[in-house]
């Protein structure tokens, strides 16, 4: 089996390895070195006690775990971590309900994935499509 290399590095004493929750699983589960209380309608980077070294021409997406907003109505903003960081990893979470997160609690999950180099073309025109230039709900429910 050929995968991708994750090197971490534990920053914190309190840090958990990134894991995965079963062999199928697309993403590695994050953990928290914090013991806080979440604030309604704010949001509060969560440390995770942990700095990666993505792999070149590699991304780390993290995003919410299923159960966050139905369970916690917790929400993760969309985050992106670049293959030349090399800073702790912290997750973002907003709180549309109270919740208290504690130490070792799983956060947040990140998924690796290849990055294709891409090159940016100016043009006068582009190709027309059956869609065109329809925006947000264009494409119906």
């Amino acid at each position: 089996m050929s995968g991708v290399i994750l090197y971490c590095r534990k920053l914190n004493e309190l840090a958990k390895l990134p894991t995965k929750g079963s062999y199928g699983a697309a993403c590695l589960g994050l953990y928290s070195i914090q013991d806080i209380d979440l604030e309604i309608g704010k949001t509060t980077i969560v440390g995770t006690g942990l700095a990666m070294e993505i792999p070149s021409s590699h991304a780390g997406l993290i995003f919410t775990r299923s159960s966050m907003l139905a369970k916690h109505g917790v929400l993760k903003p969309a985050t992106v971590i670049d293959s030349d960081y090399r800073g702790e990893v912290g997750v973002p979470l907003f709180a549309t309900a109270p919740w208290h997160v504690h130490i070792g609690d799983r956060i947040a999950q990140i998924m690796i994935l290849p990055i294709p180099d891409v090159m940016v073309v100016p043009v006068t025109k582009l190709s027309v499509t059956e869609r065109g230039a329809g925006g947000f709900g264009s494409t119906g429910r």
